[in-house]
């Protein structure tokens, strides 16, 4: 029997302001700022080279900047950024387009960020490539032509740039015509899934959609284990689901609340509430009322899909003294502020792959 039919694959994912940083430490890391802890004097060393016009330590410069997490600072990056995609920096100019498509540090202009973009991607530059055929395959400050999208990522994943596969496999999959298409998707996913945590996903997705290969739940595990160790959310929600299921691994409700608890610690919504009903009625070594009544607090302020436990968290609550109803809303308030991507609004921007709709609820 194919389990999760009630998922629904999707081509793009929000991406989180917090993985936004991440991102651009990671590209940043490209340009080799060694330190993950950039200090004052790494930037006082930079100023003079990026002053006297050096391409590369105005790049350098910027990345320290953004590494010091101190809002004033990032004007400061995107000033470098520019002073070096002026002149021509492939990286810069990318990585502007992300802050201005983000609207890290300035007001959202999808314009200008398609703009640098194209530049990059003009050069043959392979993260402009893919960036700019998610603008087109979301539709974002141009017309939705996943033709296009595909289009400007075949020659990258031809020349072997993991995230363009897993994007091109992607659209594969949405085609209209897409089970004409499903072994070339799964064949880029087998080449992009050792590189790229979201091909990992749509890899072990497409084992447990039985999508171009066999249903095989063991290979979906593997796979979705490949992603979920690299913290990719919607692999580690996932396979929340096979353990709590025993779907292709032995059922394990102690990994199930670990997998689930990480995700939703990593962004998936819903997760919370998967969270939430096996601390309340899962097996009785995973039980614990209190626990289950902070993560049903969590969901119902993050906005979870679950209407229908709705009424169930809200009786539970009325029977509950007033003192123990306070203390649950206070811990579901820290950790909320402790993982504000949920109270930050959300950016949509480009995700190099997909996620799933979660869990039965």
């Amino acid at each position: 029997m194919q389990l999760g039919s009630r998922y629904a694959f999707r081509l793009f994912a929000k991406f989180r302001p917090n993985l936004m940083i991440t991102v651009l430490y990671v590209m940043a890391g490209m340009h080799g700022v060694a330190s993950a802890q950039t200090d004052n004097s790494t930037i006082s060393r930079l100023l003079p080279r990026a002053a006297s016009g050096r391409i590369g330590s105005q790049v350098d410069l910027a990345n320290a900047y953004l590494k010091t997490n101190r809002p004033e600072d990032i004007q400061q990056a995107i000033h470098c950024y520019r002073a070096a995609a002026n002149r021509g920096d492939l990286f810069a100019q990318t990585e502007l387009g992300v802050m201005l498509q983000s609207g890290i540090g300035s007001a959202v202009d999808l314009a200008q960020a398609r703009e640098w973009y194209r530049r990059a991607a003009g050069e043959g530059y392979p993260p402009a490539i893919v960036l700019l055929a998610s603008l087109y395959s979301h539709g974002k400050g141009v017309p939705q032509d996943r033709v296009e999208a595909a289009h400007l990522l075949k020659p990258a994943a031809e020349q072997g740039y993991a995230p363009a596969q897993t994007d091109l496999a992607a659209l594969y999959l949405l085609a209209p015509d897409a089970p004409a298409h499903d072994r070339d998707a799964v064949r880029l996913l087998h080449k992009a899934a050792g590189r790229d945590p979201k091909g990992a996903f749509a890899l072990g997705w497409c084992y447990q959609q039985a999508r171009g290969v066999r249903l095989d739940l063991a290979q979906a595990a593997r796979w979705y284990t490949k992603a979920a160790n690299q913290g990719f959310a919607a692999a580690e929600n996932n396979l929340g689901f096979l353990y709590n299921t025993g779907g292709g691994v032995p059922a394990d409700h102690a990994a199930a609340l670990q997998w689930y608890r990480r995700a939703a610690e990593d962004g998936i919504y819903d997760a919370t509430l998967s969270v939430a009903k096996l601390l309340l009625s899962g097996p009785e070594s995973t039980r614990d009322r209190h626990g289950a009544l902070v993560w049903f607090a969590i969901a119902q302020r993050v906005g979870a899909h679950g209407v229908t436990s709705a009424p169930v968290f809200e009786q539970l609550m009325h029977e509950m003294p007033a003192v123990e109803r306070e203390a649950i809303d206070s811990a579901a308030v820290r950790w909320l502020e402790q993982h504000r991507l949920y109270t930050s609004s959300s950016v949509s921007i480009p995700e190099q792959l997909t996620t799933l709709d979660h869990g039965p609820h």
